[in-house]
């Protein structure tokens, strides 16, 4: 109970922060909302929306489509700008309050591992400078994180309840942050190795094989649809 009502203050003090930060780069530097791939985002989740397509336009009305980024991101921004009309400002505003819920991820997660570190871990993930910097720049980082927390409390879930269905959601997860960021695409594998070790204490070789077997299935069955259709187009 004291630590939820320390976690409510330290919500509220890092929201206010980073709403003052919010309001000083759209009135004193609206250009660092963009860096070198922002443009190539926007662009890609533009063709997304209104042309259903992962590609970009050629001057001629063609598609060349993108063989090398991985849709996640450029399918949020087309959600929120095609979809909801969201000008930029919006979407960073957005951008904003998932570092919020990510540090309450953060938080349960972290509850159920060890109480003792609840707090701490959900003060880092509120006042990491890198994590607030990125939430106001059009880039990839933050739906990341917010994504790959999500996995990690999907995961501790799993290890808690230890039955092979509570595998499906972590693994559906980290397809999804791996198509927000493809550096988490061997992530699957050492996880895969840990689920295996973990269950080996409990039950028997064979279903901690199974439980490993399901995960690595689902997530790479997801991300193979990707290379598919990048071996169809290129």
């Amino acid at each position: 109970m004291k630590d939820t009502k320390y976690l409510f203050k330290i919500i509220v003090i890092a929201l206010l922060i980073k709403i003052f930060l919010f309001c000083f780069l759209v009135i004193h530097a609206p250009q660092s909302r963009f860096q070198n791939d922002s443009r190539d985002y926007l662009a890609a989740a533009k063709t997304l929306f209104s042309r259903g397509a992962f590609a970009e336009a050629n001057s001629d009305g063609s598609l060349r489509y993108e063989p090398y980024r991985t849709p996640g991101y450029p399918l949020f921004l087309a959600i929120l700008q095609g979809g909801m009309k969201l000008p930029i400002n919006g979407v960073i505003f957005i951008q904003v309050l998932l570092t919020l819920l990510t540090a309450l991820i953060v938080y349960k997660a972290a509850v159920r591992i060890d109480p003792r570190i609840a707090l701490l871990s959900a003060v880092i993930i509120l006042y990491d400078p890198p994590i607030s910097i990125f939430s106001l720049i059009i880039l990839t980082e933050t739906l990341f994180l917010f994504l790959i927390s999500l996995f990690m409390l999907a995961f501790v879930s799993y290890l808690k309840n230890k039955k092979i269905y509570f595998v499906i959601a972590p693994a559906l997860l980290l397809a999804m942050a791996t198509y927000t960021r493809p550096i988490s695409y061997y992530l699957g594998i050492a996880v895969t190795i840990f689920i295996i070790y973990a269950n080996l204490w409990f039950r028997s070789i064979t279903k901690a094989i199974a439980h490993a077997l399901v995960f690595l299935l689902v997530v790479y069955s997801l991300l193979g649809i990707w290379e598919s259709r990048n071996y169809r187009l290129t």
